[in-house]
Parts: structure tokens; sequence; C-alpha cells
């Protein structure tokens, strides 16, 4: 649906990111059914290594 908003061909992809859980527990970010699951600063560096952490001019 988000695709047939915009006039600019973006990629799409489902992220969990989750502020305050307890990740030591957990262990290490993780992708199921191709959903991440990851904490802010996890999801924060992806966007910046993939040229993402600003909008399109």
């Amino acid at each position: 649906m988000l695709r047939g908003l915009l006039d600019i061909d973006v990629p799409v992809h489902g992220v969990l990111c989750f502020a305050e859980a307890d990740w030591p527990l957990i262990g290490c970010s993780f992708t199921t059914c191709g959903v991440q699951a990851c904490w802010p600063s996890k999801l924060s560096s992806q966007f910046e290594a993939e040229g993402l952490s600003s909008a399109p001019t």
C-alpha cells in the first residue's frame, strides 16, 4: 500500500524495534518471516549504512 502512495520507488521492510527490551536475555537481533526484530541503535546504523538516514530531496 505504501508503494502505491509514493511517486518514488523505495524499499519497504518490516521491522519490530524494541526500545526497552532486555537484549542480553534475548541474545541478538533476529529475522523471522521476513520481519527483523532489533533495538533502536542497530536499526539506526542499518539506515545509515543503506543511505536511508535522510529523506529524498
